[in-house]
């Protein structure tokens, strides 16, 4: 079966029979759903955002600011401290339940990453900068967390739900969204080399990529989706990470 480009609209995608051949078929968009009308977020750029001593209990989520993904001033993930980099947070999606929650040794560059994976799930997100965390604070920290909001979100199932916000758009796996135009199947079936599938592949990432940044774009974002090349010559699209000064400790 053919699939749409659900990891971008918010649906759930169906897997394909096994033996059942592929249908022919083009790739398309639902606008994300809307935010509710007159919510509003606080700005991350006047004040540094909590962060917590290593003898402290874990703050409540709902405690913690929440902030939008898309700025309306600027455009871009708007983060109250760079300098603050790892850390623990939770991604609200359009109906304010929280989708996912993570940690990292750069919060602000994950956020980015999230957003091109799963450009209509990320509305809202707060975040707490952890200094000098050890794993086990952190999970610590994601465990009472958990417990807050009722249960595991999603995006943290342990299964394919959870591969679509922590791995790369896999463009040739039926659980990511992606659909393979005729075209681009045909053109994939025909490859006898290798290099001539990463030809093929690199075409496709280029243009979900381009899908991609056009509903960010339709949202207002300005946030740029530098996408890792290497990845593309196998049908990955991820947003580039950058060169991180990290602690060692994660």
């Amino acid at each position: 079966m053919a699939l749409s480009m659900a990891f971008l609209a918010g649906a759930s995608v169906p897997t394909r029979a096994a033996g059942r051949p592929r249908a022919a078929c083009r790739s398309s968009f639902i606008p994300p759903p809307p935010v509710a009308a007159g919510a509003t977020f606080p700005t991350c750029r006047r004040a540094a955002a909590p962060t917590m001593a290593a003898d402290a209990p874990p703050p409540p989520l709902s405690s913690l600011p929440i902030y939008p993904f898309i700025d309306p001033d600027t455009g871009m993930i708007p983060y109250p401290d760079p300098s603050a980099k790892t850390g623990v947070y939770a991604i609200y999606g359009p109906d304010d339940k929280v989708l996912y929650m993570g940690k990292s040794r750069d919060v602000h560059n994950t956020l980015r990453m999230h957003l091109g994976r799963r450009p209509s799930h990320c509305v809202a997100y707060r975040s707490l900068p952890l200094p000098r965390p050890s794993r086990t604070a952190l999970d610590t920290i994601l465990a009472a967390w958990t417990a807050e909001v009722g249960g595991t979100p999603p995006g943290n199932d342990g299964g394919d739900e959870q591969a679509r916000w922590e791995k790369p758009v896999d463009v040739r796996w039926p659980g990511s969204g992606v659909a393979l135009t005729a075209a681009e199947q045909e053109a994939l079936d025909n490859c006898v080399l290798e290099a001539d599938e990463s030809k093929v592949l690199k075409k496709v990432c280029r243009r979900v990529g381009a899908e991609v940044e056009a509903v960010l774009k339709a949202r207002g974002s300005k946030e740029p989706m530098k996408w890792a090349p290497k990845l593309k010559e196998r049908g990955l699209l991820d947003v580039a990470s950058v060169k991180l000064s990290i602690p060692e400790t994660l």
